[in-house]
């Protein structure tokens, strides 16, 4: 009987280890199929501008009130980083100069008219890879988009004009 018992403990032992291992091998084996592609993924090509310096020039009315804001977007190249799980893609930063802005998915906000104490109206402006040449361009998108809160009558607001530099022509090797 005593050797019976221990056949069935070896047994019930390795069965527990299978349920337990053939999971986490299952496991590991889509982690690294999944990360295959990362592994062998290279960089894209190096732009060779990497800072560029973006003056513009946005005229509004408010309430019959003409404003002026006059900043410069400094774009810089900041790397390369995975584009989901796949691919790699430059990644740009972007900042005022003179100015706080909103950086939010990488759209810069610039504060147009505080409406209360958190909520602005912000014009969005061009995001630092259109500018400096590595996304497609904008191909005729109103720029700047004026965003509005939701209870802001959008009829107090008019933009009179906005003027920026064009974006460069940058090679990539």
């Amino acid at each position: 009987m005593e050797k019976k018992t221990r056949k069935v403990l070896k047994w019930t032992g390795i069965g527990a280890g299978m349920v337990v291992l053939i999971p986490v091998l299952f496991a590991a084996l889509i982690a690294t199929v999944m990360s295959l592609p990362s592994i062998f993924s290279t960089n894209p090509p190096m732009p060779e501008i990497t800072y560029g310096e973006f003056p513009f020039r946005i005229v509004y009315e408010i309430d019959g009130a003409e404003m002026v804001v006059e900043d410069v977007l400094i774009a810089e190249f900041a790397g390369t980083r995975y584009a989901g799980s796949r691919v790699r893609a430059r990644q740009w930063s972007g900042r005022l100069q003179n100015m706080e802005l909103y950086n939010i998915d990488g759209f810069i906000r610039v504060p147009l008219y505080e409406v209360s104490a958190t909520i602005d109206v912000t014009a969005t402006l061009p995001i630092a890879g259109h500018l400096m040449g590595s996304s497609p361009p904008l191909d005729g998108r109103e720029i700047p988009v004026i965003n509005f809160p939701r209870y802001f009558d959008e009829d107090r607001f008019r933009l009179i004009s906005f003027e920026m530099a064009p974006p460069i022509e940058n090679t990539f090797r």
